[in-house]
């Protein structure tokens, strides 16, 4: 009995491969279609209090820096490197190449 369904299920597992859908590989441009649970009210991510200007602004949007996964430690986005002022009041940022 064990031996009949161990080939049952052999057969029906190959039998259903056909029906599988494998992942194409991806294309570059066409439209983007993105269901949101309401409207923004801005995309000034430094005056956004509601989450879905939050959610739109950080796909649009890229910080200096950012954290890295699973980390507190900072990595560059925008920015390449930068420095602190001895007294603490400025920071000075050089961006990547391209960034206006």
């Amino acid at each position: 009995m064990k031996r009949v369904c161990w080939i049952l299920s052999v057969v029906v597992g190959l039998a259903s491969l056909p029906f599988l859908s494998f992942a194409q590989t991806p294309v570059k441009g066409g439209t983007l279609t993105w269901g949101r649970g309401g409207d923004s009210v801005t995309l000034d991510l430094a005056q956004a209090t509601d989450g879905e200007s939050i959610k739109a602004g950080i796909q649009i949007l890229e910080n200096l820096v950012m954290f890295k996964k699973d980390s507190m430690d900072v990595e560059p986005q925008l920015a390449t490197s930068w420095s602190v002022s001895s007294d603490g009041l400025v920071w000075t940022f050089k961006l990547r190449k391209g960034v206006k």
